[in-house]
């Protein structure tokens, strides 16, 4: 008797169990396939509207400059200023960094004054050569040539005289050329020693400060140029 009563309770829980699980389903059931019914889009369809959430929103990126360079030194020397900070906006041509130009400036002085003693040679000689051809001018004179009064040799050393002075002044002008290009490479090193930003933009970064040896082409900053940016 009692055999039979717990085979009894057991397929009474069997059946409620079997019937709970086919609720279940059927209730699920109805609920996957009510957007279907409803005329809701499905996953797939609902894509393009994910996107488009997606770009009023906005992506997750980087904004990079159009363009940024190392800002080096042209020469060797020790830094005397630095005119620039790391997030200073500068405009093209502005002056970053300076070097200490005293020895410069002394060599340029030298340069001038060996330039100035060049003219004055020049000068000289230019006016050795205008003596020297009016003198051959005169022995040149046809008068005195048929009169006898200047001989063969003495016309031929006022010949020679006169292609001297051509050589003398010749010389003192390339002379001056020479010193007047040291003097122009003197005052480009010059020009050179003030470090200027090639473009609009701002300091991101500075290498070296006041005082520090550089060599040409060591980085002193560097510098992000301005206008467009870019998104990565």
């Amino acid at each position: 008797l009692m055999s039979r009563r717990t085979t009894l309770a057991l397929g009474l829980g069997t059946l409620v169990f079997l019937g709970a699980l086919l609720l279940i389903r059927w209730h699920g059931g109805r609920g996957m396939a009510a957007p279907a019914r409803t005329g809701e889009p499905s996953s797939l369809e609902r894509v393009p509207h994910v996107q488009e959430a997606a770009r009023r929103e906005g992506w997750l990126g980087v904004i990079v400059a159009g363009g940024s360079v190392d800002v080096a030194a042209r020469l060797e020397g020790t830094l005397e200023r630095m005119d620039a900070q790391v997030g200073d906006s500068v405009r093209q041509g502005a002056v970053l960094a300076r070097l200490d130009t005293r020895a410069l400036q002394r060599e340029l002085a030298v340069a001038q004054a060996s330039l100035q003693a060049g003219e004055a040679e020049r000068h000289i000689a230019s006016i050795a050569l205008t003596e020297m051809q009016e003198r051959l001018q005169r022995r040149s004179d046809p008068k005195q040539l048929a009169l006898g009064a200047l001989s063969e040799e003495e016309l031929a050393t006022a010949r020679y005289q006169e292609q001297t002075a051509v050589g003398r002044l010749r010389a003192a002008e390339a002379v001056v050329a020479e010193r007047k290009a040291r003097v122009e490479q003197m005052a480009q090193k010059l020009s050179d020693a003030a470090v200027v930003a090639p473009f609009d933009g701002q300091v991101a970064i500075r290498y070296l400060d006041t005082g520090a040896m550089v060599s040409p082409g060591r980085a002193l900053f560097h510098l992000i140029r301005a206008g467009t940016q870019q998104v990565r």
